[in-house]
C-alpha cells in the first residue's frame, strides 16, 4: 500500500470516527474549505458548496438521525489528486 493509499484511509477513518460520535468539529475539518465539495445523503438531493455541506452534518448529528455506522474492509485507489474508498458500511 502505497503512503497516499494510507492517508485517503486515514482521513477515511476519521471520517467515520467523527461521524459516529457526532463530532461536529472534527467532521468540519475532514471537508475540504473549498466551495466545490458535494455531499450527497440517502434520500436527499445533493448538496454543493462548503455552506450546505457542513450545515447538513450539523443537522444530521444534532437532530439524532446519525446512525451507528461502520466501515469495513476498506480500500483506497488514487488517481493522480482524486481518491476513491470502497467500503462495506455495516449499519
Amino acid at each position: 500500500m502505497t503512503k497516499d493509499q494510507q492517508s485517503v484511509l486515514k482521513a477515511n477513518a476519521a471520517f467515520y470516527e467523527a461521524f459516529s460520535l457526532r463530532d461536529i468539529q472534527s467532521m468540519e475539518k475532514i471537508w475540504s474549505a473549498e466551495d466545490y465539495i458535494v455531499v450527497i445523503h440517502p434520500g436527499w438531493p445533493s448538496l454543493v458548496g462548503r455552506r450546505p455541506v457542513i450545515s447538513s452534518w450539523k443537522r444530521i448529528m444534532e437532530g439524532g438521525l446519525s446512525p451507528a455506522v461502520t466501515c469495513v474492509d476498506s480500500n483506497a485507489n488514487v488517481l493522480g489528486n482524486t481518491a476513491i474508498v470502497i467500503c462495506t458500511e455495516v449499519l
